[in-house]
């Protein structure tokens, strides 16, 4: 179970109890990866490719120098091994020609859902997509949604779109 953040801080304000673990994990993580199994063996069922689509958000990275701003995406698909490259390629082309800036598996290639679940070789492909949150909520704690919410709603929905069809 994670107990920190990117950069070694705490997730939580004090250790968690174990029965609060186990807990948890029963009520959680078991039962939403077994849905998201489930829901991949079914679309593998009526279909010879699944595109699976984890969306998270990030907080502002920052920039490697003046001359290389930060990233406002970053897809992740462990390096090529998590996803074909069909795929990668076009969220890539489609989130740079909508004027953002997209960085490719770095500093986030995929984590464990992408990891756990993708299987290119048996169809099944996972993208992890890092998304700012400077994007669609409002400075500075980024707690309520901005006026360009709506924007980035529309965008990940054309995306979308776009992916189906590539399938």
């Amino acid at each position: 179970v994670p107990t920190c953040l990117r950069h070694g801080e705490p997730l939580y304000d004090a250790p968690l109890a174990h029965a609060d673990v186990h807990d948890r994990i029963q009520r959680f993580y078991h039962p939403y990866h077994h849905m998201l199994e489930q829901l991949i063996h079914e679309a593998r069922s009526h279909f010879p490719q699944v595109l699976v689509l984890d969306l998270h958000s990030m907080p502002p990275l920052q920039p490697k120098s003046w001359l290389q701003p930060a990233p406002r995406v970053v897809i992740g698909d462990k390096f090529g091994t998590a996803c074909h490259p069909q795929f990668s390629d076009a969220v890539q082309r489609f989130m740079r020609a909508n004027g953002l800036r997209v960085a490719m598996n770095y500093p986030f290639s995929g984590g464990h859902i992408t990891q756990r679940h993708a299987s290119p070789i048996r169809g099944v492909n996972l993208l992890q997509i890092e998304l700012c949150r400077s994007l669609y909520l409002q400075s500075p704690d980024c707690r309520m949604k901005s006026p360009r919410f709506g924007n980035m709603q529309r965008l990940i929905a054309a995306l979308s779109r776009q992916l189906l069809e590539a399938l």
